[in-house]
């Protein structure tokens, strides 16, 4: 075993390689064997991917910070700065799509793969650059980000970007910068994972990639994926639109708030009980909970944490438990937050589309209600601890659209609804004794692309 070309064990087609063996360990038992996680590789022993998944595990169940990646100094703004800051994000348990989209962007403003930069005449290109960043990470830093990279969410923002790549046709202004930076990003991810793939190779590991799904158009979009294309696409549509963003205004704020703080239905509002027994939460929240579980999240650590991944049972009162400890086990709190963590709180957007301060309007003038793509909309929930004791609640809309009605008229003009998107963001705050208020007014951004065929 010792050329780590690998060899097959008994009938179950493993592949068994050598690798390095970290020298600093957190140890735990899996029946007769020892699990360690750590860093450094200094001597060689025989281990299988398979292996790797069992002590990816076991660094979780221990709390194990062993596949973590440190982030570079704040101040760090060298092309080495970028990557990174870029690799310690892509090593977290749970990727973060926008993050990474800034990431990758920083990677690409930051490094040009023409430019040595004159770092000592040690980095000749961007690959050099990610080479030498991932050299000296351990086997399982690397094993977490090969993970992360092969990962359906990462798949899914390669796919979306080879959407709006071959959409672009349809751009104006600035098309041709923004098809570069958008090829830049693709790229970016193929040479991370083309690096990391390779450096695990010459460890002895035998892996392989996946290649991104090819899609066309937003209907291709399934349930499993569209978070993070929705997500991407919002992201990069300004670069060839440009977004209009802002604050509501006062007149806005008026009717908005006016719906914000009306109360909930007695439906909504109940206490909701599954079985006879209580949840906690009013019955708003849990519908919408139940439904997209993983759109109500936490700041846990400083990373967004959902409060479930899927709506099995099991999952849901796991995740009851964890926004009712995340409330400081304060059942009034938690019941209070709910009331407000749910699609109802942002129905005064609609009044607010049909008033003079309406901000969405089209280049002629035309200003109206946004008609959303059928299932191309979501709400996303974001709680945060204040050092106060207060909880903070970030609530963010966001659909694609595919026409603007008029609000004297009702005639509906046509957009593309791939390149045309709306967000709206509101912050609040729930005190100890569940005063809420309203931190700032509404943030909107947006961007609207005429259709071709009006």
């Amino acid at each position: 075993m010792g050329n780590g070309d690998g060899m097959k064990i008994g009938q179950t087609g493993v592949s068994s390689v050598e690798q390095p063996v970290q020298t600093a360990k957190t140890q735990g038992v899996l029946g007769d064997r020892t699990v360690e996680t750590g860093t450094g590789a200094t001597q060689r022993s025989t281990k299988s991917s398979v292996w790797m998944n069992v002590k990816m595990f076991f660094a979780k169940v221990f709390g194990s910070n062993a596949m973590n990646v440190s982030a570079p100094k704040k101040d760090d703004e060298t092309p080495e700065g970028s990557v990174k800051q870029c690799l310690s994000d892509l090593s977290k348990r749970n990727v973060d799509v926008p993050t990474l989209l800034k990431d990758l962007s920083q990677m690409h403003n930051k490094i040009s793969p023409e430019d040595s930069y004159g770092m000592d005449d040690r980095f000749t290109s961007k690959q050099d650059i990610i080479k030498e960043s991932t050299r000296n990470l351990s086997d399982m830093q690397l094993w977490r980000l090969y993970k992360n990279l092969d990962s359906d969410k990462v798949l899914d923002l390669q796919a979306g970007l080879g959407l709006v790549l071959g959409a672009q046709g349809r751009y104006s202004d600035g098309a041709l910068n923004a098809r570069s930076h958008v090829g830049g990003l693709y790229e970016e991810i193929n040479l991370l994972k083309s690096t990391v793939k390779d450096q695990l190779k010459e460890r002895g590991f035998d892996v392989q990639t996946k290649e991104p799904k090819d899609i066309n158009s937003l209907k291709e979009i399934t349930s499993s994926n569209k978070t993070a294309i929705l997500g991407l696409i919002n992201h990069l549509t300004p670069l060839y639109t440009g977004m209009k963003k802002g604050n509501c205004s006062e007149g806005f704020m008026a009717t908005f708030r006016e719906n914000f703080f009306a109360p909930l239905t007695d439906t909504q509002s109940d206490k909701h009980e599954i079985d006879g027994k209580k949840t906690g939460t009013c019955t708003a929240f849990y519908v919408d909970f139940e439904r997209h579980p993983e759109r109500k999240q936490i700041i846990v650590d400083g990373e967004q944490v959902p409060l479930a991944t899927t709506s099995d049972k099991g999952a849901i009162n796991e995740g009851l438990d964890h926004f009712l400890k995340f409330c400081n086990n304060d059942p009034d709190m938690m019941y209070k937050v709910s009331q407000y963590m749910n699609q109802s709180s942002l129905a005064g957007l609609k009044f607010g589309y049909y008033t003079d301060h309406n901000p969405i309007k089209l280049p002629n003038g035309v200003s109206g209600e946004p008609i959303k793509v059928v299932g191309q909309e979501q709400t996303n929930y974001l709680l945060e601890k204040k050092s106060d004791g207060s909880i903070g609640l970030t609530i963010n809309w966001s659909a694609h659209v595919e026409g603007i009605q008029d609000r004297q008229t009702g005639e509906v003009t046509k957009l593309d609804p791939n390149l045309s998107v709306c967000n709206f963001t509101i912050s609040i705050t729930i005190d100890k004794e569940g005063k809420v208020t309203i931190d700032k007014p509404l943030n909107y951004d947006y961007s609207l692309k005429m259709a071709e065929d009006q």
